[in-house]
């Protein structure tokens, strides 16, 4: 007797949008460098089969710049590959990921900040005059807020490794 495995993907689009172009990747969970398969889609349900069993991390992103509130999301509804739900495939699944989206912010507080990539943790913190380290450029940044539980704004570091976090209330992130 074959068993096939497959996974039935819906995905929860914000404020019921319909026709978003998205691009489903999906990563096996112990070598997530390379997507083992990539299916682009304009609806909300995706139907991925022929997968061997096993544990695998799913990321949904918009592929239009016209959808540009919309955020890659990860399995269980993480914007982090580290912090994503693993899928356990064995036979057949089906699996919902509500996809993200940069909530309207009326704020006037800005975060700015550089990004490195250091040998050793500082805990995230960078200490003033630190020139250590090599800066990285289109690293995606978030501010989360952290009473709302929900993200407030978003960025991507540019070429020198800057960003700007803009629009932002008075809050934790």
């Amino acid at each position: 007797v074959s068993v096939v495995n497959y996974l039935n993907l819906t995905l929860n689009m914000p404020d019921n949008r319909q026709g978003i172009a998205l691009r489903v990747s999906l990563y096996d969970a112990k070598d997530w460098n390379v997507p083992l398969q990539e299916l682009d889609t304009i609806g909300n349900n995706v139907l991925i089969d022929s997968l061997d069993s096993g544990e695998y991390i799913i990321k949904v992103e918009p592929i239009s710049m016209n959808d540009f509130d919309l955020l890659p999301t990860y399995s269980g509804g993480s914007l982090l590959f580290s912090e994503a739900d693993i899928v356990s495939i064995n036979g057949g699944a089906d699996y919902e990921i509500d996809i993200k989206k940069i909530q309207d912010s009326q704020g006037f507080f800005m975060i700015e900040g550089l990004v490195i990539s250091q040998e050793e943790n500082s805990g995230g913190r960078l200490n003033q005059g630190l020139e250590e380290g090599i800066t990285l450029s289109g690293v995606p940044v978030y501010a989360i807020s952290t009473t709302e539980d929900r993200l407030m704004a978003s960025a991507i570091s540019n070429a020198e490794g800057y960003f700007n976090l803009e629009g932002l209330t008075t809050d934790n992130y």
